[in-house]
């Protein structure tokens, strides 16, 4: 499983009021891409949409107070999905029967690595949004 985490800040006067705005834009924003649950301090966010379900990603999203600035500190995990491994089964499986399996190989490394920097690249755009909104 591989861990990737992100820091943004949100520079807006430090209120009850705007932690809440900041933390139903986070809802709001990652309710896009994901399924999202509120809980204390935490916005825990579980089956993100990944290009052509390599992945299984959740993550968990944190907002804190400083003085001057909210800080959102975010978690994200992800790992191949059960899809991935039926793909390298299958090619395994035509490697040994005739050697197409090598070129099939190829493409799911391909979409591995690919499928693995659109996930990233969506989730930093999301906390993008977030940190326009304000």
């Amino acid at each position: 499983m591989a861990l990737q985490e992100f820091t943004t800040k949100i520079k807006i006067p430090v209120t009850p009021e705007n932690k809440s705005k900041v933390t139903e834009c986070l809802e709001e924003q990652f309710g896009k891409i994901s399924v999202c649950e509120q809980d204390d301090n935490t916005l825990k966010v579980s089956k993100i949409k990944t290009f052509w379900n390599m992945f299984t990603a959740d993550a968990t999203i944190g907002v804190k107070e400083k003085e001057d600035c909210f800080v959102i500190n975010t978690s994200l995990n992800y790992k191949p999905s059960l899809n991935f491994w039926i793909q390298v089964a299958i090619s395994a499986a035509l490697i040994v029967a005739g050697g197409v399996g090598v070129l099939i190989l190829a493409v799911d490394g391909f979409f591995f690595f690919f499928g693995k920097k659109k996930l990233i690249e969506s989730f930093n755009e999301t906390l993008k949004k977030v940190e326009e909104e304000f």
